[in-house]
């Protein structure tokens, strides 16, 4: 693995008066690591707590994300139970609307057969929902470090933020940066300028603009902490966006000119910058804190596999969404929303009946984007699609009277898949550490539709006129 710094000039900066600041991503992302872990790293990061210093804006806004990343953590297999147990008895309720076409055919021998399909998975969903308790009831005791009562990660915060004696912005100084910030914004630069800029409703104007300026307001407390100091700085961060680092080099981090300047402008002569990852801080600085060698690996090996695995979706991002749109939507089953969006529609006169024979014949990815979530085991996919399907059709006229026809439909949509990433073996070939967690297709929009000559069916039952 390549990083961004030399191992010697990294070693260097601890021997001289430094300043650790760890951003909020970094603890908040502490909770998505193993028990042993975040004990691991709390222990070495409390050993050392002298060298840590906790800006007001971390404390605020870890405090405003602390309770849905923690619940994410305590609840991953209560939530892995839920949704398994979702997507089987929605196997099982497909299985009954096949059972009840055969009931109206009158075939004995294969209602049987799927009355104990059913029985059968009815058995497998209660076990399964057994066996997930049992894995939860055993992950629980081990995440008993970061339980609301226990919590390790919000203790440190809480005693870091006591000894850092860092104290928010006034008023008039919060306008200031405010204003500063609408011409970063402007002229997109660092750091902050791709921070969302939606008011939420249930947040007051002061609530929003201290969440639309947070990462400058961050900035700014570090500027004030070095000023007119000799001071090295270490920011740790793990910002997924890319407004903390220039990227517009080739190189995919580099520090921006403006954060070298502003601070080489607020500290004295001689004083270091770095901006670092939490991967690679751990890689220099694990020994340093008493890590053991093989602790350093074990956290490095599993960040770099997670990392390789978004690069991995980042890479196939067209290919996956192809491959997951025709292993999910190619079929006539009336849930399928292509058949439902179809449904709609009028092609010879009539009202859609049934639909048979949906084939997909060209699958054109217009745009596709990978995002990260607040959950670090859920990565989204959202691309944009353009497909062109047949299917034979099958529309109700009036009272015995049916057409039918071949239809073509070219339409666009967009499709939303949710990868949960498996980081626990990084033995695992990329493809096989990534499962699609939920898909969705949103958005369909038709943009042509045409069919061939149809059939007029006529279906009169015979027995109205048998006596007569």
């Amino acid at each position: 693995m390549e990083y961004l710094y030399e191992q010697e000039l990294v070693s260097s900066i601890l021997d001289e008066d430094v300043v650790i600041v760890m951003d909020t991503n970094v603890w908040l992302d502490l909770y998505t690591l193993e028990p042993s872990t975040i004990k691991l790293i709390i222990d070495s990061i409390e050993t050392n707590n002298d060298l840590f210093w906790l800006p007001n804006q971390v404390f605020v806004e870890f405090n405003r994300h602390i309770v849905k990343n923690r619940d994410g953590a305590l609840n991953r297999y209560k939530d892995l139970k839920s949704s398994t147990c979702k997507e089987l008895n929605e196997a099982k309720n497909k299985i009954n609307i096949e059972v009840n076409k055969f009931k109206n055919k009158g075939n004995t021998y294969a209602i049987t057969i799927y009355e104990q399909v059913i029985n059968n998975l009815d058995n497998q969903i209660k076990f399964i929902g057994t066996e997930i308790d049992k894995i939860n009831n055993t992950y629980i005791n081990e995440i008993e470090c970061i339980s609301k009562e226990n919590d390790i990660v919000l203790s440190l915060v809480n005693f870091l933020h006591e000894h850092s004696g860092t104290i928010g912005f006034s008023v008039k100084e919060l306008m200031d940066i405010y204003e500063e910030g609408e011409k970063r914004y402007k002229y997109k630069l660092s750091p902050g300028y791709t921070d969302e800029s939606k008011k939420d409703r249930s947040e007051t104007e002061s609530q929003f603009l201290l969440r639309k300026y947070g990462d400058l307001i961050l900035w700014k407390e570090m500027l004030r902490r070095v000023k007119d100091k000799k001071t090295n700085l270490i920011f740790v961060q793990n910002e997924k966006k890319s407004d903390w680092w220039d990227k517009r080099e080739g190189n995919n981090k580099n520090l921006p000119r403006i954060l070298r300047e502003e601070f080489n402008d607020n500290s004295l002569e001689g004083s270091k910058f770095l901006m670092i990852d939490f991967e690679e801080f751990i890689y220099h600085y694990g020994n340093k804190f008493d890590m053991l060698d093989t602790s350093i690996q074990q956290i490095t090996s599993k960040l770099q596999y997670q990392k390789s695995l978004i690069d991995y979706l980042e890479d196939n991002k067209k290919v996956l969404a192809e491959e997951c749109f025709l292993d999910n939507y190619e079929d006539s089953d009336y849930n399928n929303p292509i058949c439902k969006k179809i449904s709609e529609l009028s092609f010879f006169g009539g009202s859609v009946d049934s639909i048979d024979d949906l084939m997909i014949h060209n699958i054109n990815i217009v745009n596709s984007v990978v995002t990260n979530s607040d959950n670090d085991d859920l990565i989204y996919m959202e691309s944009e699609i353009e497909i062109e399907c047949t299917a034979n059709i099958t529309e109700y006229v009036e009272k015995y009277v049916y057409h039918r026809g071949k239809i073509k439909v070219k339409f666009t949509c967009d499709l939303i898949m949710c990868y949960l990433l498996n980081i626990s073996c990084v033995d695992l070939e990329y493809k096989d550490a990534i499962e699609i967690n939920d898909i969705n297709l949103d958005n369909m929009d038709i943009l042509s539709i045409s069919s061939d000559e149809f059939d007029v069916d006529v279906c009169v039952d015979e027995d109205l006129f048998r006596d007569r």
